[in-house]
């Protein structure tokens, strides 16, 4: 049988980290395909740019994720490193706030860009070589 929410929200509770502690700063990185589907992207790097100017890298895992954990609480701006063949649809930073004790979450999507899928024909329908 379960423990009643209140339980289990103690436990949450009295479980948590002491302050000071620092935050999590974790992501997700996608590659965007356009018209064949997403993927994760595994090694990617992610750079942080803390409150006090400190830079941190971050290299995705084989599912796409990245984690921080103990960052100091601030502001910290989050700079994919996208690397040849992919680029960001819009902007390629984000700004996020972390916590002390808390968790802050950003997500990536890389797109390709030059892909080009077709056949070359001459006037008269020929293949070229």
């Amino acid at each position: 049988m379960d423990a009643p929410p209140a339980l289990k929200d103690l436990e949450f509770l009295r479980n948590l980290p002491p302050p000071g502690t620092g935050g999590t700063l974790s992501g997700h990185v996608m590659k965007n395909l356009r018209w064949e589907g997403r993927e994760d992207f595994p090694d990617f790097t992610v750079r942080l740019r803390g409150p006090e100017g400190k830079v941190i890298e971050v290299v995705t895992n084989r599912e796409g994720n990245f984690q921080v954990n103990g960052l100091p609480p601030g502001k910290y701006r989050v700079e994919p490193q996208f690397p040849a063949g992919y680029g960001p649809e819009y902007s390629s930073t984000h700004e996020v706030t972390v916590a002390d004790r808390g968790t802050a979450s950003v997500g990536i999507e890389a797109f390709t860009d030059g892909r080009v899928y077709g056949r070359m024909l001459d006037r008269a329908g020929r293949s070229y070589n």
